[in-house]
C-alpha cells in the first residue's frame, strides 16, 4: 500500500503494460478523480505517455500538460522507474504538480520581455501590441486590449488589441454579447473607476493555465482588467480575456499590477522628455532669437554652445566651432585676449562685466559683455557663459544724451554765469568810463601846461596864463586822479582776471572730449565750483580741502565734471531747504584724498539730510523728493552711472535728517588690467 509524501507528490504503481494498479491520495488531487477511477487506466489515458518497453532499473522523466476536463489543465513533472519486486517487474510513477512554478517562470519571462520593450520604447502605442502579445502568450490569455482615456476626458476608448491567431473571433460577432456574459461587460470601466485590478475568474478553486488540447472556445470564461496610473491619476486600462477557465496566481496578479505602473512610468517619462524637449526647443529658439551673442565654454576653453548672433558676429560655422578653442578659430593675438579674460573669470570665481570693441564692415561696434560661471547642483563650476550685447547705438545715444545734459546744465547755469561775469564786467566798465573822463580832464590840463612851458621859454609868462593853468588843474583835480587812477586800473585788472577765470572754468567744464584721459581732479572740481557759484553763493560757502599730491586719474573729464556739478547743486538745494537765510549760510565741504589704489572725493553738506527710507532710492532714475519743476530725479542717477558703470568706481552716502549728507565717490587709480587689455 503506497502512502502520500510530504512533498505532495502523486505516486502510481503500474504493471509492465502501463496500467495503474495503485494510486495515493495526491494522485486524486492532480487528476481530479478518485483513486478507484484511476486504477485500471493506462499511462496514455492518464497523461499521454505511451507505455513503451522500460528495462528493470531504467527510468524516464519529463513534463506534461494534463487535461482535467472542462477546459482545465495542469503541468506535471513525472519520473517513471522500472523495479523488480514480486513475481513480475512493476513501474513506479512519481508525479509533481509544477503548475505554480511554471506560471511563475512564465510571469518572470513576461516581466523581463515587457520591461525590455518599455525601456526601449518612445511611446506606449509603439510597443503595446507586442506587450499584449507577450502577456497573452506567456500567461495563457487569448485576447489583450488597451483602453485609453478619451481626449475629452468623458470615458475610455479601445486603442489597440491582440488575439491568438488560431482564434476566429468573427464567428463570435467580434466583441459581441453572444460570447460575453453580463459579468464581463464594462470591465475596463470598472477598473478605471475603482483604480485597481478587477477580474472575473472561471473557477475560484482552480489555478491552471493554458487551453486544453482539442478544446474549442465557445464563450468567455476569465478576464482581468488593470489600471495604468499616470501622474497620480488613471489614464488607461489593459484588459486580457480567456475562453478557457483559469485563475490568476499571486505572481501574475503582482506582475499585472506592476505592469500598470511600468506603463504609467513610461508615459510619465516620455511626457517629461517631451516637455523637456519642448522646453529645450523653446530655449534654443529664444537664445537664437535674441540680439545678444550667447556662448558657453568648457573649463578647457572649448565651445559648448553658440547662438545665431554669436556665430554671425564671430563669422563662424556653428557645427565646426563646437568643441574647438579660440586658438583653433581666431588669430593668436585675439584668441589670447579672449582667453585671458576667460581665465580671469575662472581665477576670480566671480562675474566680470566689460566693454569690447569688435570690428564690423561699418566700423567698430561696442559690445557690453557679461561673463560668469555655470554651476552644477553642488555649486561646482563646470562652464563659462558669456552674453555680449551690441550697445553701439545705445552708447551713441548715451553720448548724445550726455551732451544734451551737459548743454542743459550749461543752459541752467547760464544766467548765474552771466551774473557772475556781469559783476566784474560792470566795475571794469565803470572804471573805464572814469578813466575816460579823467583822461579828458588831464588832456585839457596838459595842453594848458604846455602853453605855460612855451611862455616860460620865451620869457613872456602872463599872470592870466598862470591863472588858467591853475584853474585847469583845480578842475581836473589832479591829486584825486593820481590816487584813483591806479586803483581803477587795479580793479579793472582784477575784474578781467575774474572774467577770464569764469570763462576758463566754463571751457574746462564743457570740454567736448568723450575719451578717457588722465585728469587733475582738483582742477576739475575747482572749475566746477566756479561755474556753479551762482547756485550756492547765496545759501552756502564752499570749503575745499584738496590733496595737493593727488595723482592723475584715468577718467572722462566731461562726465566727471557733470557728476561733481550734480552733487554741488544737490548740496546747495539741500542747504537752501533748511531756510537759514544769507546771514547764516550752510557749508559745502569738498575733499580729495588718495586711499590705497583709489582716489576718494567727498562732498559734504549741512542741508536737511535724507530720511533713511529714501537713502536706498536716491540713485534710482526719476526719484526725487523735490517739488514739481525743481527736480527731475536724474541728477544723482547720472552721478551713479558715471561713477560705477563708466569708471568702475563706487559711490556711497551717509545722512542724518537735520544735520546733512555726505557723498563719498571712489575712483580706481589704475586702469583694470582686464579693461586695459580687452580688444578695442
Amino acid at each position: 500500500m503506497i502512502t502520500d509524501t510530504a512533498l505532495g507528490d502523486a505516486v502510481l504503481v503500474l504493471d509492465q503494460n502501463g496500467r495503474v494498479l495503485q494510486a495515493n491520495g495526491h494522485a486524486e488531487a492532480i487528476f481530479g478523480r478518485p483513486s478507484l477511477e484511476i486504477v485500471g487506466l493506462s499511462e496514455r489515458e492518464l497523461f499521454g505517455i505511451p507505455a513503451g518497453p522500460l528495462a528493470v532499473g531504467a527510468s524516464q522523466s519529463g513534463e506534461r500538460v494534463l487535461n482535467r476536463g472542462a477546459g482545465y489543465s495542469v503541468v506535471i513533472e513525472y519520473s517513471l522507474i522500472s523495479v523488480d519486486i514480486g513475481p513480475s517487474p512493476l513501474r513506479l510513477a512519481i508525479l509533481r504538480d509544477i503548475t505554480a512554478r511554471k506560471s511563475a517562470e512564465r510571469v518572470h519571462e513576461a516581466r523581463a520581455r515587457v520591461t525590455e520593450l518599455l525601456a526601449g520604447a518612445d511611446s506606449v502605442r509603439e510597443v503595446i501590441s507586442q506587450v499584449l502579445e507577450t502577456i497573452c502568450l506567456n500567461l495563457g490569455w487569448d485576447v489583450g486590449e488597451l483602453w485609453w482615456l478619451k481626449e475629452e476626458g468623458d470615458g475610455l476608448r479601445r486603442l489597440e488589441n491582440w488575439h491568438r491567431p488560431e482564434l476566429d473571433l468573427k464567428k463570435f460577432g467580434r466583441f459581441g454579447t453572444e460570447w460575453m456574459t453580463s459579468e464581463f461587460m464594462g470591465l475596463p470601466d470598472r477598473a478605471f473607476s475603482s483604480r485597481q485590478l478587477v477580474c472575473v475568474d472561471g473557477d475560484s478553486d482552480y489555478t491552471g493555465i493554458g487551453v486544453a488540447e482539442g478544446e474549442q472556445p465557445d464563450r468567455l470564461c476569465s478576464a482581468i482588467a488593470f489600471p495604468i496610473h499616470v501622474d497620480g491619476g488613471v489614464h488607461g486600462v489593459i484588459q486580457v480575456l480567456a475562453f478557457h477557465r483559469r485563475r490568476r496566481g499571486e505572481h501574475e496578479s503582482r506582475f499585472l499590477q506592476d505592469l500598470g505602473e511600468l506603463i504609467g512610468q513610461l508615459v510619465e517619462r516620455k511626457e517629461a522628455q517631451q516637455e523637456a524637449s519642448e522646453r529645450l526647443r523653446l530655449m534654443r529658439e529664444l537664445i537664437d532669437s535674441t540680439e545678444a551673442a550667447i556662448y558657453a565654454k568648457s573649463r578647457e576653453g572649448r565651445y559648448l554652445l553658440l547662438n545665431r548672433r554669436a556665430v554671425d558676429i564671430l563669422h563662424l560655422d556653428r557645427d565646426y566651432a563646437i568643441g574647438k578653442t579660440d586658438f583653433e578659430l581666431f588669430p593668436e593675438k585675439f584668441a589670447a585676449l579672449l582667453s585671458k579674460v576667460d581665465q580671469s573669470v575662472w581665477d576670480q570665481d566671480e562675474d566680470i562685466e566689460l566693454e569690447e570693441l569688435v570690428p564690423f564692415e561699418d566700423g567698430p561696434h561696442t559690445f557690453l559683455s557679461l561673463k560668469f560661471l555655470l554651476r552644477d547642483a553642488t555649486r561646482k563650476p563646470y562652464a563659462l557663459c558669456g552674453i555680449s550685447t551690441d550697445v553701439t547705438r545705445m552708447k551713441d545715444l548715451e553720448n548724445r544724451l550726455r551732451d544734451a545734459q551737459r548743454l542743459e546744465a550749461i543752459g541752467q547755469l547760464a544766467a548765474g554765469v552771466a551774473h557772475e561775469i556781469n559783476t566784474p564786467t560792470q566795475y571794469v566798465s565803470d572804471n573805464t568810463r572814469f578813466l575816460e573822463d579823467a583822461f579828458r580832464d588831464l588832456t585839457v590840463f596838459t595842453r594848458k601846461s604846455k602853453e605855460l612851458i612855451a611862455a616860460v621859454q620865451k620869457g613872456v609868462v602872463s599872470p592870466e596864463l598862470t591863472q588858467e593853468v591853475v584853474s585847469t588843474m583845480e578842475r581836473a583835480d589832479v591829486d584825486f586822479l593820481q590816487e584813483e587812477i591806479p586803483l581803477a586800473l587795479r580793479q579793472s585788472l582784477d575784474g578781467l582776471e575774474r572774467v577770464a577765470t569764469i570763462v576758463r572754468a566754463m571751457k574746462e567744464f564743457s570740454h567736448p572730449g568723450k575719451e578717457k584721459t588722465l585728469v587733475d581732479l582738483n582742477r576739475s572740481i575747482e572749475s566746477t565750483i566756479t561755474v556753479t557759484r551762482n547756485e550756492w553763493k547765496y545759501v552756502a560757502d564752499v570749503v575745499t580741502d584738496f590733496d595737493a599730491s593727488l595723482p592723475l586719474v584715468f577718467c572722462t573729464p566731461t562726465d566727471f565734471n557733470q557728476a561733481i556739478l550734480n552733487m554741488i547743486v544737490n548740496a546747495a538745494h539741500a542747504i537752501g531747504d533748511v531756510g537759514n537765510g544769507s546771514e547764516n549760510k550752510g557749508v559745502i565741504t569738498i575733499r580729495t584724498r588718495s586711499v590705497g589704489e583709489w582716489v576718494e572725493v567727498t562732498v559734504e553738506d549741512t542741508g536737511v539730510g535724507i530720511p533713511e527710507e529714501n537713502q536706498s532710492k536716491v540713485f534710482e532714475p526719476f526719484f526725487t523728493t523735490k517739488e514739481v519743476g525743481r527736480g527731475t530725479g536724474q541728477g544723482l542717477s547720472i552721478v551713479h552711472r558715471v561713477v560705477t558703470r563708466q569708471h568702475g568706481g563706487t559711490i556711497s552716502l551717509t545722512s542724518e535728517v537735520g544735520r546733512g549728507t555726505t557723498f563719498v565717490v571712489r575712483l580706481p587709480l589704475a586702469v583694470s588690467k582686464v579693461l586695459a587689455e580687452a580688444p578695442r
